[in-house]
């Protein structure tokens, strides 16, 4: 991150970036070149909003809020209903040819993506007035959860699988999707994340100081 914010105008380079790197098919989900591409506008928002800025948020109507997320839900029904948009577009981990055979199309999904994901940001922050200690604990944690969830949740797409009601089954996959937010961010499997990657980082390093020597 260092780095990255001595490059002039770098949010906007960022979201350029982010919105191009979809025409490459080298850009896949190995390694998550792709997704660290795509996701890098949101955590450079985060570093360079102020404080003040986020109180100002908090500050606007909350009737705006909702409107954000009524549009939100009807540009997702849109997309999936109407449209007929995979879903698997917002992961950010292919590029535009894997989905749909035009170029153009694709860029405006991106586009499309990012302005759903700085509005819901907005809702967030808006919706809530007050510190919240659980949202402040699943933010602090959030590597953990990014890192675990993809084992968890095949499981829970395995299992929901079986349910043939699609309301049942959606609110299964929303019960379980919290209980494993709620599970991977809390402080033992966060704590135990963190050694861990402690314990790996520490032997690369060692054993690359240990070479030069």
């Amino acid at each position: 991150m260092p780095d990255i914010i001595r490059i002039k105008n770098a949010f906007a380079v960022s979201l350029v970036v982010g919105i191009l790197s979809g025409l490459f098919v080298e850009f896949g989900a190995f390694m998550s070149l792709s997704r660290t591409i795509t996701f890098l506008p949101y955590f450079l928002a985060g570093y360079y909003c102020s404080q003040e800025r986020i109180d100002w948020i908090k500050r606007v109507n909350r009737m705006w809020g909702v409107v954000l997320l009524a549009a939100g839900i009807a540009v997702a029904y849109i997309f999936g209903n109407v449209l007929n948009i995979p879903s698997e577009m917002l992961w950010g981990d292919r590029s535009y040819n894997h989905y749909m055979g035009g170029i153009l199309p694709g860029l405006a999904i991106a586009v499309v993506r990012y302005m759903i994901g700085f509005a819901f940001v907005f809702v967030l922050l808006n919706g809530i007035r007050r510190e919240n200690r659980l949202l402040a604990r699943i933010g602090r944690n959030t590597l953990s959860v990014y890192f675990l969830h993809t084992y968890l949740a095949g499981l829970l797409m395995g299992a929901a699988g079986f349910i043939e009601n699609t309301y049942a089954k959606l609110a299964a996959l929303l019960a379980g999707s919290v209980i494993i937010t709620l599970v991977l961010s809390s402080a033992p499997v966060a704590g135990w994340f963190g050694r861990m990657i402690d314990h790996i980082n520490k032997a690369i390093f060692q054993q690359r100081s240990d070479n030069k020597i």
